[in-house]
């Protein structure tokens, strides 16, 4: 399945966050091919530079791999590729699905251009498992599509239309079937016929996590408003091309889930987010907690303990906004107590009904397979493992936390991935209390209601629920941080270097009208032109700016950077003890510099944060390109280091007050010799390409207890950037009609 880096690895892994970020949310299919393109990446095929140009060969099949993403939840409209789904058949061709390296005749022109030598004897020390494969040919694997031909024959697949859920074993393990048919595809004529076979036959969401569903204030196009306006969007003859049917984009209304006698309406506006619920989206995309590593040959390096930076940063950063707008920290759920805030989602399935509501001081129920009581003994058994500092493998044995890579092992327990080392004794608590939370109104199914909001990634940071689930598990894993030894001044202290001064621009945020097309998710017709259909939510951004940073030296030295934000007052405006405040301290910037011997000045500017990424090209822009490429219009170039995982760059900053608000900054710099590891999956995939951190090394060094409370500011290497105040200017920036 490497070929399919030859088209998907940069333009696809791109259009991924273009979609998501402009409303335009990728199909599942699109994630498959960012999985595939990651394998791809793994496995060693990387372009002979960052950037390279899209040939003929390139851009045509550019073309039909885009040609799949259109309308899905509508039959396939393009003749060609309806024709091969016919005719292909994946059963007669069984020799075709295998994991094997591939030759310049296997890959054509187009391959041969990005291909390393078959042998890739550079990868040895890398990946010694993908290295060997590219030594041999692998034995036939066409367990995979023989299993999923033989279900769609039996009518035993989800069907077409219904609410496909990744937490549904029976819907995921279809999902991973078409997976792993593509995976082991042999070449990309046999991809492309097994994707085509699949377009029209398995559930869309299943082949390409819908488009079919949109939500005019959320990430995920599975949710509409109401079905009125669907039909008042629909097509009228005499309309003119090119314009909506009023003349202006509809708006979304501000009130997003409630009024203001809700007191979490207050913050909504960041769960709703579309770029907040794309990144935890895309987040999952990359590291999917049912990769099987020792099948595809690719270890996901480090998953559990990106599993918990990751969720981590968003529970600071959701707390950052709720001091914004003078709300109390979040408070963890307890499986055993009522949830306070009720939540009313206000959006349709495209099928199927609402999303199902939930109302204020509701309990956790018992499912058919997921009782609460068990879920007490897993919470239970994981304190246990957290005190003890050894966790109980499926083999009768102890495997010790006590080290740097304790925090990746309880990770994997936590959600748990395919690397759990007791998946029965220490259960599923995060993917157990999404599904919980999920199903709470209808536990039994009495009433067949779909699936809620924390039972799809696309949106379930809409749910403040979702926060508190992660407040808990995040606790867990504080109890384990605090369990082992504080920082040294010996691992924090950098002998010989010194910040004199920091300092910062003014930071003001302001909300801004954005526009998100929805004609790739709406019903037409092929009669008729395509109209100009867009909706208008309101988001927030900031105003650029940049640190500005004054270092001694006493020689050459290449270092690491960290800046960070906390909070210098709770919300009753007493200020917080720093090692209370360490866990809420959101790492806002990560990059590399070079000091020279002496005074060094360096400056930062907010939008080359390597913790974030910009909106990205909205898919008819990156169709556009194809089309002007192939015509010799315009060139395309392809850039294998954009990153599609990161926080929105917009986001970056909290709201503030429009009088001020009082934050805290510290910036910590560390030798880059001793902090660097080498790991090409995550400088590829969700982290900066320039910055990659020891194992353990995240959220250093507030991620460990302090044996002095103010020692952490007695290091020469740490500066107390003291009060920034951030002013939320209140201006309404308006989109350009």
């Amino acid at each position: 399945m490497r070929w399919v880096l030859a088209l998907l690895c940069a333009t696809l892994c791109h259009l991924a966050a273009a979609k998501s970020t402009r409303g335009e949310v990728p199909g599942y299919l699109l994630m498959l091919f960012c999985f595939v393109s990651t394998l791809s990446i793994m496995g060693g095929l990387f372009i002979r530079g960052c950037v390279f140009l899209a040939d003929k060969d390139f851009l045509i099949k550019q073309k039909e791999i885009l040609r799949l993403f259109n309308k899905v939840h509508e039959p396939n409209r393009f003749k060609e590729q309806v024709e091969i789904g016919k005719i292909y058949e994946p059963s007669n061709n069984l020799n075709r699905y295998k994991v094997s390296p591939y030759t310049k005749e296997e890959w054509g022109e187009a391959g041969a251009k990005i291909l390393p030598p078959v042998q890739a004897p550079h990868l040895n020390h890398l990946f010694p498992r993908i290295a060997s494969r590219l030594s041999h040919r692998a034995a036939t694997n066409p367990a995979p599509v023989k299993k999923l031909v033989r279900l769609c024959t039996n009518n035993s697949l989800l069907p077409r239309g219904k609410i496909f859920t990744l937490f549904n074993d029976k819907h995921r393990d279809e999902m991973v079937l078409l997976f792993e048919s593509f995976l082991f595809s042999q070449d990309w004529e046999t991809f492309y016929k097994t994707a085509c076979w699949a377009r029209d036959r398995i559930n869309e969401a299943i082949h390409q996590e819908p488009l079919h569903l949109t939500n005019f204030a959320h990430t995920s196009e599975r949710a509409l408003r109401s079905k009125e306006r669907v039909r008042s969007w629909s097509r009228r003859p005499g309309r003119k091309p090119g314009r909506s049917l009023n003349g202006q984009p509809d708006r979304h209304g501000d009130k997003q889930n409630g009024t203001i006698r809700n007191p979490e309406q207050r913050v909504a506006y960041l769960g709703e987010d579309i770029g907040l619920n794309s990144h935890h989206a895309h987040w999952h995309m990359d590291f999917p907690f049912w990769w099987k590593p020792e099948e595809y040959g690719v270890k996901k390096d480090r998953q559990g303990e990106l599993f918990y930076y990751m969720h981590h940063q968003l529970i600071a950063r959701f707390d950052l906004e709720r001091l914004s707008n003078d709300l109390p920290f979040v408070k963890p759920l307890g499986w055993n107590q009522k949830i306070v805030d009720g939540f009313y989602p206000q959006t349709t399935y495209r099928v199927g009904g609402e999303f199902p509501a939930r109302p204020d001081n509701f309990e956790f129920q018992d499912l058919q397979n997921i009782k609460i009581k068990d879920l007490m003994d897993y919470d239970r058994r994981i304190r246990e493992a957290i005190h003890q500092q050894a966790v109980y493998t499926v083999n009768g044995d102890y495997y010790s936390l006590n080290d740097s890579t304790g925090i990746n092992t309880l990770g994997q327990i936590m959600e748990p991935s395919c690397g759990s080392k007791h998946r029965e004794y220490y259960g599923a608590l995060h993917n157990y209390g999404h599904i919980l939370l999920g199903q709470i109104t209808d536990p039994k199914g009495k009433f067949d209601m779909p699936p809620g909001v924390m039972e799809h990634f696309e949106t379930a940071t809409r749910d403040p629920a979702f926060f508190r689930l992660h407040k808990h598990i995040d606790n867990l894993f504080k109890l384990h941080k605090d369990l082992l030894p504080p920082y040294s001044r010996d691992e924090l202290e950098f002998p010989g270097v010194k910040i004199q001064d920091l300092s910062v621009d003014e930071l003001t945020t302001y909300f801004e009208d954005f526009d998100i097309d929805l004609l790739n998710a709406l019903d037409d017709t092929v009669d008729l032109d395509d109209m100009n259909i867009k909706a208008r939510v309101r988001r927030l951004n900031h105003k650029p700016f940049a640190f500005h940073f004054t270092v001694e030296s006493d020689k050459e030295n290449l270092v690491a950077v960290r800046v960070f934000m906390g909070p210098k007052y709770d919300w009753f405006g007493q200020e917080i003890p720093l090692d209370e405040k360490r866990s809420y301290m959101v790492e806002i910037d990560k990059f590399v510099t070079k000091l020279n011997a002496g005074q060094t000045m360096f400056h930062r500017k907010s939008s080359e944060s390597s913790v974030t990424i910009p909106d990205r090209e909205t898919t008819k822009t990156l169709v556009a390109k194809v089309e002007n490429a192939i015509n010799g219009r315009a060139s395309l170039t392809v850039n294998k280091d954009v990153r599609h995982c990161g926080y929105p760059d917009r986001l970056l900053l909290p709201k503030g007050k429009k009088g001020g608000l009082p934050f805290t900054l510290y910036a910590i710099l560390t030798d880059y010799n001793k902090e660097k590891v080498r790991s090409r999956f995550m400088l590829c995939i969700c982290l900066s390409h320039e910055l990659n951190l020891r194992q353990g090394g995240f959220c250093q060094p507030f991620d460990f207890t302090f044996r002095l409370l103010a020692q952490i500011q007695q290091f020469p290497v740490t500066v107390d950037g003291g009060i920034s105040r951030i002013t939320s200017t209140g201006i309404w920036r308006e989109a350009a009609p």
